[in-house]
């Protein structure tokens, strides 16, 4: 079937998406940072942006498919909104003749979990640089934040940024990538791949990551269950419920066990 605006987006890609896989180690060299923290970064984010693929390669699908909306906008979303969920919302809510302010309002609820994320951070990243405080949360989704909040409490500004900003590339380059190919080649993705899972498949590899302690365990286990049984809730408000109830049971139990421990050090977990 041909695709509006197909050849648009070809070569769009062709001129810049080639420079994109590049984007966190160039701002590493042009910053001075080191380019090892950068390709580090984007090893450790690397296991969390497969579930990116499929995702991104339908939603380009359901881009497609959404006659109000143009492909090419569509797929300039994804650069502009970096937020899956949000993007699938938007999407869907344009394509029924949903207004901009009640698509707005929408996706500022669905992120609204990424200001729990930037609060997280906010101790180990509020001394860095300023133009790194105003550029770094445009790459702050979910897979970054996990990889960025293992970073040793210890670890040197400059390792500290390039490592993020390695993160954040590779998850904007593969992201951007999949929509781009859902939009060029829909017709031959199978009808069987499902939205529904995609995130929570995600949740599961930040369950990985947060297996170093008891609250990390337990946030990141409560959010993949609330995640997954809210899959169906409406405009993905289903993630955002899962980010809400990681971080309350989390938060909780670290509280608990940071008074357990000043009462007994010997209880430590």
């Amino acid at each position: 079937m041909h695709r509006p605006c197909s050849g648009l987006i070809a070569a769009a890609f062709g001129n810049g998406l080639a420079r994109l896989e590049r984007v966190g180690f160039t701002w590493a060299l042009m910053t001075k940072l080191p380019r090892a923290s950068a390709i580090a970064g984007a090893k450790a984010a690397a296991p969390l942006a497969v579930p990116g693929v499929p995702f991104g390669m339908v939603l380009g699908v359901q881009i497609a498919e959404a006659g109000e909306v143009n492909n090419f906008v569509g797929w300039f979303s994804s650069i502009l909104i970096l937020a899956g969920a949000s993007q699938v919302a938007a999407v869907s809510l344009l394509a029924t003749g949903a207004g901009v302010v009640t698509t707005v309002l929408t996706i500022a609820v669905i992120n609204a979990r990424h200001m729990m994320y930037s609060a997280a951070l906010s101790g180990r990243f509020q001394h860095l640089p300023r133009w790194f405080r105003l550029a770094g949360p445009y790459l702050m989704v979910d897979q970054v934040f996990a990889v960025a909040d293992q970073v040793e409490d210890d670890a040197t500004a400059e390792h500290r940024m390039a490592h993020y900003l390695g993160a954040g590339a590779l998850l904007f380059t593969i992201w951007n990538i999949s929509v781009a190919v859902g939009l060029l080649v829909g017709d031959a993705i199978p009808q069987s791949w499902s939205l529904g899972y995609a995130v929570p498949v995600m949740f599961l590899g930040l369950l990985i990551l947060g297996l170093t302690n008891t609250p990390g365990a337990a946030a990141a286990v409560t959010g993949g269950v609330v995640a997954v049984l809210g899959r169906d809730f409406p405009n993905g408000s289903g993630l955002l419920a899962g980010a809400i109830a990681g971080v309350v049971v989390g938060g909780t139990l670290d509280w608990w066990f940071e008074r357990r421990t000043s009462q007994n050090p010997a209880a430590a977990p």
